[in-house]
């Protein structure tokens, strides 16, 4: 069997199998890949322009539908000013519309459960006092799912919006002290129990291993990408440090 689809869905599927394994004339082959809340962690000496075109690619391309999706985002409070004027200049020239119109770089979502879905968490937004909305609102569903780029920055970071998969447009940032680098490595680590992908952003290699081993990744067992959440061949790494399965891939740049 071979599975993507939601953790819950995965869940029942394995657990059947399992009550049900005295049936099988052999063991049943099982391959999934399920949810994820794909992170980008910034380091102070990450380079602003690369991290904020990352920042709005790997959360805003497909529409936020897509397995290694940017769904938050780490940065150092020493970038985030930069970060964030550069980060909602480029969701400004974004334009949502019909997919045979090559100039739209968003179209719709998938159906109106997940456009319900979607909107369930900028009414969350709203009303929280943790969060400050960035950019996004309302959808319009009357001729089509369409769903705006979202931006959100949380005070906390365990939030709904930091811990929850929404597979969407939403993309949601926490501002560190940059000398709580360690303790924020932490909680990206541990605040979810969402893993599949995610990337660094460093201009220092040993600082670049320390964050590896501490999110997960398993360079080691590499192959070299530049289609990642975090979009830099030079900084990125595909990771997981949480529920995975057989098909969880890690990556880091090629020399």
């Amino acid at each position: 069997m071979f599975f993507t689809g939601s953790n819950s869905t995965f869940n029942t599927l394995w657990g059947t199998l399992s009550r049900n394994v005295s049936r099988y004339r052999s063991y049943p082959r099982v391959v999934g890949e399920t949810g994820g809340k794909d992170f980008v962690f910034a380091h102070a000496s990450a380079d602003v322009q690369e991290l904020a075109t990352a920042l709005v690619r790997g959360a805003f391309e497909y529409q936020g539908q897509k397995c290694s999706a940017a769904s938050r985002a780490y940065i150092p409070r020493s970038l985030w000013p930069r970060v964030q004027d550069r980060m909602l200049a480029q969701i400004a020239e974004i334009r949502t519309g019909d997919p045979l119109d090559f100039r739209n770089f968003m179209n719709a979502v998938i159906d109106r459960n997940s456009f319900n879905n979607i909107m369930s968490y900028f009414r969350f937004a709203q009303e929280s006092p943790e969060t400050r909305i960035l950019c996004g609102g309302e959808g319009d569903s009357s001729k089509g799912f369409f769903c705006p780029p979202d931006g959100y920055l949380d005070r906390k970071s365990r939030t709904r919006l930091m811990t929850e998969e929404i597979f969407g447009p939403v993309l949601t940032v926490f501002v560190y002290d940059d000398n709580r680098f360690d303790e924020t490595l932490e909680i990206c680590d541990t605040s979810t129990a969402y893993a599949l992908t995610g990337s660094v952003f460093c201009a220092d290699r040993l600082v670049i291993t320390k964050m590896a081993n501490a999110c997960g990744i398993r360079p080691e067992t590499s192959i070299s990408t530049t289609s990642l959440p975090g979009l830099s061949s030079a900084s990125s790494l595909l990771a997981a440090g949480a529920l995975r399965g057989p098909t969880t891939k890690w990556a880091r740049p090629s020399a």
